[in-house]
């Protein structure tokens, strides 16, 4: 059965840096899951493009695409959970086991 997200900005991270993308026919297409990736070709300027991770019937059910997004906020290629705040963040978003805003704060970095 499909578990609950755990981070409490789950639904955020699933709204802002993941989507289903339709390709080809209702009957015979399918949709992709794809995943937003954050990089930062310089220190103030992040990037981001999106990557497929998975594909679905275009006729999939809900239950399936939860389960397919639930496991993409868990793969570690795409996303973590702060150790001191617990938000789940974009892998391009962390320094180290800290999210940015984290390590700032705590850490005295700047960004």
């Amino acid at each position: 059965m499909f578990r609950m997200p755990d981070a409490p900005n789950d639904t955020e991270i699933l709204r802002d840096f993941t989507r289903l993308v339709p390709v080809g026919r209702s009957l015979d297409g399918v949709l992709w899951l794809e995943v937003a990736v954050v990089s930062w070709p310089t220190p103030h300027t992040p990037q981001q493009h999106w990557e497929p991770l998975v594909s679905l019937p275009a006729h999939a059910s809900a239950e399936a695409v939860a389960q397919v997004q639930h496991a993409a906020l868990h793969d570690p290629r795409y996303f973590a959970c702060c150790e001191r705040c617990r938000r789940r963040c974009p892998q391009g978003w962390m320094q180290g086991e800290r999210c940015q805003s984290c390590a700032e704060r705590w850490l005295g970095g700047v960004h």
